[in-house]
């Protein structure tokens, strides 16, 4: 009998053992939220932080984000959103702006609805892809409404980067790069587009109009200010002063006279950098991955981990052989002016790795040792009955 404690007190110590092979994920929030027209939120735990007339997002969400609430700033710190059908909606509001998220997949990133004097701010949106109709499209869609603001975005690898039926609207300092259609215009009109980048995308700029012709809008901010860069032109710049000597030709009523040679640069203004991974969660191995997007280009690109002495990238790449425990990272970008942009820090945690053998194996042994225990209780078993005869 003492042999037979001893072998299951084993047993459960193997399986627990082989049980710490395998850890906890911590997830991000996940639901639907509401910001309600009387400021409330929706539910009261979602993770935003109010102050007054501004509403701070505090973790990462799976799922939409709806905001019926008009005359306030909604921040998302850096924080990455992830929904279904789409990520941020707004419907029948004014005076309110949308800035600092990252938003993945869905049919939308922002979706306006209705809605006029909003401002739609480094923000970066990638991964949107056509699924439903009568719902936002694209990276940031505008669907009617007036006098908004569509500044400072980058927009990547979505179906549409923008959707946009609205007028009297500016759309300037976006990065707009390898969507299948940069930016789509349906009866969209007197809008202002300038110092956007259309870097790669299959389609830079798709008109569609009920009217007889197409709708009229302005490609440029003058000829100092200049207009647009688009990967496609090539125009000369015989003067070398960076702006095209020949316009881009967009269709028979819309040109931008003064197509700019290089992706715009906002001069004095860092980069705006964005991670999307590592996350603030649990990994389970030592080497974490280090994916970023900077809105420019930069001279230099550097990382510091946990403070430590910054290591020069290239792009993404690996943190090999971080150690167990709490960590953190900030990446930095230096544009050709010497100006250093830096990205939020961002905390993440490696789980104690134990140096046993891998679940599969721990999993294997245990089967091992269940069958030699019941193959021993079978021959204790058959060994007392022969002595018994």
């Amino acid at each position: 009998m003492k042999k037979v404690v001893i072998i299951a007190s084993f047993l459960v110590s193997l399986i627990t053992l082989c049980s710490a092979c395998i850890y906890a994920v911590k997830s991000n929030y996940q639901g639907n939220i509401t910001i309600n027209p009387d400021g409330s939120i929706n539910p009261s735990t979602a993770p935003i932080q109010r102050e007054g007339d501004l509403y701070i997002l505090t973790d990462d969400l799976t799922g939409n984000l709806s905001v019926m609430k008009s005359n306030i700033t909604l921040d998302g710190e850096g924080h990455n959103v992830r929904g279904e059908i789409g990520g941020i909606s707004l419907k029948n509001v004014e005076n309110t702006t949308v800035r600092n998220f990252v938003i993945r997949d869905g049919q939308y990133g922002v979706d306006l609805g209705e809605c006029s004097r909003i401002t739609v701010s480094n923000n970066t949106i990638m991964g949107t892809s056509f699924l439903i109709a009568n719902e936002g499209l694209g990276g940031i869609s505008v669907r009617g409404g007036t006098h908004n603001s569509i500044v400072g975005n980058r927009l990547e690898n979505n179906f549409y980067g923008m959707y946009l039926t609205v007028a009297d609207s500016t759309i300037g300092e976006n990065n707009v790069v390898n969507n299948s259609v940069g930016i789509y215009l349906m009866d969209a009109v007197n809008n202002a587009f300038y110092h956007n980048s259309f870097i790669n995308n299959d389609m830079h700029v798709r008109y569609r109009s009920q009217a007889s012709s197409q709708l009229m809008n302005t490609w440029d901010n003058g000829s100092y200010s200049g207009g647009n860069y688009w990967s496609d032109y090539t125009g000369p710049d015989a003067n070398n002063d960076g702006v095209g000597g020949s316009p881009y030709m967009i269709d028979n009523d819309n040109q931008d006279r003064y197509p700019l040679m290089k992706p715009w640069q906002h001069i004095g203004a860092p980069a705006r950098i964005s991670i999307s991974s590592p996350e603030n969660t649990v990994y389970t191995a030592n080497n974490v991955p280090l994916n970023l997007s900077v809105d420019m280009s930069s001279s230099n690109l550097s990382y510091s981990l946990d403070g430590q002495a910054n290591v020069t990238i290239a792009g993404n790449t690996t943190l090999s052989d971080v150690s167990a425990g709490l960590h953190n990272v900030t990446v930095y970008a230096w544009d050709a002016a010497g100006n250093v942009g830096a990205s939020e820090t961002v905390t993440f945690t490696v789980a104690e790795l134990f140096p046993v053998v891998p679940v599969a194996i721990g999993v294997a042994l245990v089967a091992v040792v269940i069958a030699a225990t019941g193959s021993l209780l079978y021959n204790r078993k058959r060994c007392k009955e022969a002595q018994q005869t």
